[in-house]
């Protein structure tokens, strides 16, 4: 009786770590440390990119705590982890030191930078097995790395020139009167017209789905065709969206004229917002139509 009581002692006390908070907590402490440390690169980033760099930090950090809230923190056994995992949060740190002292901002560094911090912060923390298996919550911190500067001033005008090509099209299809001149379109029946500007050219929707089909592609294991194919359905479908969402601004601008412009900005907002909230509905079901059923347990 004595010896089963002890038994049963004994597996609740070796299974009582996996369900208490300390992971939870201690990965919670380090994912806040390294957000102070790199809070001012964070909002230079954002503030210079215009994306979803919060979004991917915020979608990077609740995957962590949801992987490792039942992982054993490392132990006197696992003590070698701590040296390399150590060892590339010194990484991290030095090169974010390294950039601030020389003046240099290089502000595409940061996702890199933040990226490896975390990685060692997991390593030091877990193991390397675990740190291993935590490689797409790390990795999708990448997601935050703008363009280059160069390819976005070569694609910046043909895109508005597209745009503002197709947007017309399809307002003339409507029976709008519409015509263009460069990226803008003027309509006859109205003292309005509409430019297209760099903000407007789909780029950042196409970003943004971007990053969230890659989300979605590794919640619903999808190979990596299935990943690739969906990549290009999110892009169709983010640039389908700004199409419509011109073509529907320039039918209001040719019913109501001067009157509509002055609901335009918060029109643009929550239209806008539908819109892609309706492109990632047909992204969800283009994955479940190519066999994405299945969500990974996390």
């Amino acid at each position: 009786m004595s010896i089963s009581t002890s038994t049963v002692a004994l597996g609740w006390r070796s299974s009582l770590p996996s369900y208490l908070p300390i992971s939870v907590g201690g990965t919670a402490a380090a994912l806040i440390a390294i957000g102070l440390v790199f809070r001012e690169r964070i909002s230079d980033l954002a503030l210079q990119n215009h994306s979803i760099e919060y979004f991917v930090l915020a979608t990077s950090a609740v995957l962590l705590l949801l992987g490792l809230r039942r992982s054993p923190m490392v132990t006197n056994r696992d003590l070698r982890d701590l040296f390399p995992g150590a060892l590339l949060i010194a990484i991290g740190l030095s090169g974010l030191l390294l950039l601030d002292w020389s003046k240099r901002p290089i502000v595409s560094s940061t996702p890199v930078l933040i990226a490896i911090t975390v990685a060692g912060a997991v390593w030091a923390l877990f193991g390397f097995a675990e740190a291993r298996r935590q490689i797409f919550p790390v990795g999708y911190l990448l997601c935050m790395t703008p363009l280059p500067v160069l390819l976005v001033v070569a694609i910046d005008l043909p895109l508005q020139l597209l745009s503002t090509a197709l947007a017309c099209d399809a307002a003339k299809l409507l029976g709008i009167p519409a015509q263009r001149w460069g990226t803008t379109v003027r309509l006859q029946d109205s003292q309005v017209s509409l430019r297209i500007i760099g903000d407007c050219n789909g780029l950042r929707s196409a970003i943004a789905i971007s990053a969230i089909t890659l989300l979605l592609g590794w919640l619903l294991q999808a190979s990596v065709t299935q990943r690739v194919l969906l990549l290009g359905a999110g892009v169709v479908f983010a640039y389908a969206g700004n199409i419509l969402r011109l073509t529907t601004i320039l039918a209001l601008l040719n019913y109501f004229g001067e009157k509509f412009v002055a609901v335009l900005p918060r029109f643009e907002e929550w239209y806008g917002a539908a819109i892609f909230a309706v492109a990632l509905g047909l992204l969800y079901l283009t994955a479940r139509w190519m066999g994405c059923t299945r969500f990974r347990e996390i």
